[in-house]
């Protein structure tokens, strides 16, 4: 590793990790190229320190999809990698742990032989926090970003899948994995800007936004209603639409209860009108 290539990191809270790991650590940075690593990736990889971030096997191992907007997450899985020695294609545990540092995204990427894999501290941790279908916070992240961010003039939105039994009946259960993966891709693209935006179980999602104007907030998810029901995915052709309810605080400091007693409120009138359209409400 080169501890020269950029003074803006935090370098010292790089080398502590990297002499942390038992396990082979890579640093990649936000273009998912190798930034730093320790001398047991070097071993692991039967690279240099000078040829180690041209190693196309390293290079491939360590791209992931693009990170959501909610960081931070982890994933793991298992891959097969030639390494030196007698036995090749060897299996190992990858663990990419996505965070956001001093306003930069850093992917951590460990390697562990599969009889001695554990996850960190922080990664059950943030495990804990992520569904794993739509890697989106679940419920318990949710509620907590919610809380942590009480103090500001918030919009919560609830919405939920319309006749979602239905893609599940028709199409089967992996069209309906498929349509909350799909849903979850929508909801990243459109509210990148989100407070934080998670499943909340089932087909149901929530997303909250720091509110600047009340008619702008309002718009977006009416928008964001015809933007869904005008998409024809390929595993469900004839469509999706959602219905969505949004609480809108006039104040700061509004209780999340309340934020989500409304919200979910609101979704249930945006039903009973007959789907396809978002209500909103205001909580003075």
């Amino acid at each position: 590793m080169d501890p020269t290539k950029n003074n803006s990191v935090p370098l010292a809270l790089f080398q502590a990790l990297l002499k942390q790991y038992a396990e082979a650590l890579i640093i990649s940075d936000v273009n998912q190229l190798p930034f730093y690593w320790n001398e047991k990736a070097e071993r692991l990889f039967g690279a240099t320190s000078t040829d180690f971030e041209k190693n196309q096997q390293v290079i491939e191992l360590i791209k992931c999809e693009p990170p959501s907007p909610n960081l931070p997450f982890v994933e793991t899985d298992v891959v097969r990698l030639t390494s030196p020695g007698p036995f090749e294609q060897q299996p190992y545990h990858r663990t990419i742990e996505t965070l956001e540092i001093n306003g930069t995204v850093w992917h951590f990427i460990r390697f562990t032989e599969l009889s001695t894999f554990s996850l960190t501290e922080s990664e059950l941790y943030i495990q804990s926090r992520t569904d794993e279908l739509s890697q989106l916070l679940n419920r318990r992240g949710f509620q907590s970003t919610l809380e942590q961010n009480i103090e500001k003039r918030l919009a919560l939105a609830i919405l939920d899948i319309d006749y979602f039994k239905r893609i599940n009946d028709n199409r089967g259960h992996s069209a309906g994995d498929q349509a909350i993966a799909w849903f979850a891709d929508q909801l990243n693209l459109e509210f990148s800007d989100a407070i934080c935006v998670g499943r909340l179980g089932g087909d149901e999602f929530g997303v909250v936004l720091e509110v600047v104007k009340e008619k702008d907030t309002e718009r977006r998810f009416d928008q964001f209603c015809q933007t869904i029901s005008r998409q024809r995915p390929v595993f469900y052709p004839s469509g999706i639409s959602v219905s969505i309810g949004v609480a809108i605080s006039k104040l700061k400091n509004t209780g999340s209860r309340r934020l989500l007693t409304a919200g979910d409120r609101a979704m249930y009138q945006s039903k009973q009108a007959g789907r396809n359209q978002s209500t909103s409400v205001e909580l003075i």
